[in-house]
């Protein structure tokens, strides 16, 4: 009886984390298909790729056994933006060693905490979760562009622009994920409701104003990308790290 009793709870237990293992994966895919398309040098090098930063949140609020879905997705893009064998695999390994090293780094000690108490856990993410464990990533990357033939020359250029992408990934995309993760949602008054909407609706519009020259028709000073800083203080001050989060991937 006992076997009988716990068998479809079993089953479902792992038909549960099958879902989110492909929902790992698809997210990954969706996420680096957009910056492969919009972001990239030649379609493979990126400014920023957020498939670290998720890796990274995945595997500290799920733990290692999320690692197959970070795989996949991986595996996935790969095969979607090459068909040489070497970035297949390469490109998959930068990632892989990067995400253990970064959660081997963060938890070896009670220091980090996945709630961003302090100031410190956000350093020891931007510094150890990404400076650090992206070098691995950006030397095996590198290594993986020259043996599948897409660069020659340029070498340090392309390995700092992987290890930048891959540390921006970190410090934007983990923040946002475990924040919202953790915190719990606060009910908000009236007034907070349309404070909320302002400060992210104006973040919002300068940054389209900025990089995307949104009404660039219609200013006649064009505005300085470190602007952009005043109003994501604004919301840092007035909101909360969630909100903060938030509008700094926007």
């Amino acid at each position: 009886m006992i076997i009988n009793d716990t068998t479809p709870t079993n089953k479902s237990a792992l038909l549960m984390i099958g879902i989110k293992q492909l929902g790992v994966a698809t997210l990954y895919v969706l996420l680096s298909s957009i910056i492969l398309n919009y972001f990239t040098n030649r379609g493979i090098v990126s400014a920023v790729w957020p498939g670290s930063g998720l890796a990274l949140a995945v595997l500290l609020v799920g733990g290692k056994r999320y690692l197959l879905g970070v795989i996949l997705g991986r595996l996935l893009i790969n095969a979607l933006s090459s068909s040489s064998p070497f970035w297949l695999v390469g490109a998959t390994l930068a990632s892989v060693s990067e995400v253990l090293l970064g959660v081997w780094l963060l938890t070896r000690n009670d220091k980090f905490s996945l709630s961003f108490t302090t100031v410190s856990d956000y350093l020891r993410l931007i510094l150890l979760g990404g400076g650090v464990a992206s070098i691995i990533g950006a030397i095996i990357g590198l290594l993986t562009l020259i043996l599948s033939g897409f660069i020659t020359t340029d070498y340090i250029n392309n390995l700092m622009r992987w290890w930048m992408g891959d540390v921006l990934g970190v410090v934007l995309v983990t923040p946002l994920i475990l924040t919202w993760w953790q915190t719990k949602l606060k009910k908000l008054t009236n007034k907070q409701r349309i404070e909320t909407f302002l400060l992210t609706g104006i973040t919002f519009i300068a940054g389209q104003i900025i990089f995307l020259d949104w009404f660039n028709d219609s200013i006649i000073i064009r505005p300085e990308a470190f602007i952009l800083f005043l109003p994501i203080i604004w919301v840092a001050i007035k909101l909360d790290i969630r909100a903060t989060t938030f509008v700094l991937n926007m």
